[in-house]
């Protein structure tokens, strides 16, 4: 019969506070590290860009590899009530994504005690651990 391991309460919280804690140091660590990796490379995407602006170009091929000009593009909204006025005033309901508010869905379980039609929620429990 394998005699089974006694631990404190106090000294496993204790221990993974202090994983936490090593966690935290090894991201903060790496996270810096990219920062600055980040901001050089931001510097040569600049003079890049710079460059092909100047002289007009679309690319550039070389031994180590090609950079190219791409755009990207953003959308927010700046103001719902005129949006939404004009998705349902010309029936564009394609600007609107397929998502739920997760506020507003867990408010309604509250107030109705069942999840609202076609929706699909659930709840995790999982432990926390706050520093002394």
């Amino acid at each position: 019969m394998e005699a089974q391991v006694q631990f404190k309460l106090d000294d496993v919280i204790g221990h993974f506070v202090m994983l936490r804690d090593q966690k935290a140091a090894c991201k903060a660590d790496y996270e810096a590290k990219v920062a600055k990796l980040d901001e050089d490379m931001s510097v040569i995407q600049a003079w890049l860009l710079d460059k092909a602006n100047r002289e007009g170009a679309d690319s550039f091929k070389t031994q180590h590899g090609t950079a190219f000009v791409t755009t990207k593009d953003f959308a927010g909204v700046a103001n719902w009530d005129e949006l939404f006025a004009f998705i349902e005033g010309t029936k564009a309901w394609q600007f609107l994504n397929h998502a739920v508010n997760k506020t507003a869905v867990k408010e309604y379980i509250e107030v109705h005690k069942v999840t609202p039609p076609g929706v699909n929620y659930r709840a995790i429990k999982e432990i926390q651990v706050r520093r002394k």
